[in-house]
């Protein structure tokens, strides 16, 4: 069962899913096709389980994960200009090519600006937490309120 216990069981299952099933050139979350994640879905499901109600929410975390932890994955790998064992040789010439087409370039320094900037939206500094201690704190702003 996927239980927020701190111990990554989830998120190496994510991470598996990605390096075994990742053989096409898609540069980011959002460019693979919804029934290609689908089916990495599916093999995530088979490496972790949970209650079927939750199948909604663990979707939404699927995707909110799944795209950050590949986004970085991509970018590990752009940053050492070295193929990843986890990229085949044509998929990574491929992504070579995306990632020198000026319009990736321009969209990746927009976006860059964007997570520097400290107008709009939320600036976040306050160091990272595990999801085990978010729940603690969760349960605990809860149980305040009721005594």
């Amino acid at each position: 069962m996927i239980w927020p216990d701190g111990r990554g069981v989830a998120s190496r299952a994510l991470t598996s899913v990605i390096t075994s099933q990742y053989v096409d050139s898609y540069p980011s979350w959002g460019a693979i096709p919804e029934l290609t994640l689908e089916r990495w879905f599916d093999k995530f499901g088979e490496k972790v389980v949970w209650l079927p109600e939750h199948n909604f929410q663990i979707r939404n975390i699927f995707n909110t994960k799944g795209s950050m932890r590949f986004s970085y994955m991509l970018m590990q790998a752009r940053k050492k200009r070295k193929c990843p064992t986890w990229i085949g040789e044509t998929v990574w010439n491929d992504l070579e090519k995306i990632w020198i087409d000026p319009s990736f370039k321009e969209i990746s320094n927009r976006a860059k600006k964007n997570r520097a900037s400290s107008k709009g939206g939320a600036l976040h500094t306050g160091g990272s937490i595990s999801i085990a201690e978010h729940t603690i704190q969760m349960v605990q702003f809860l149980y305040q309120g009721q005594n």
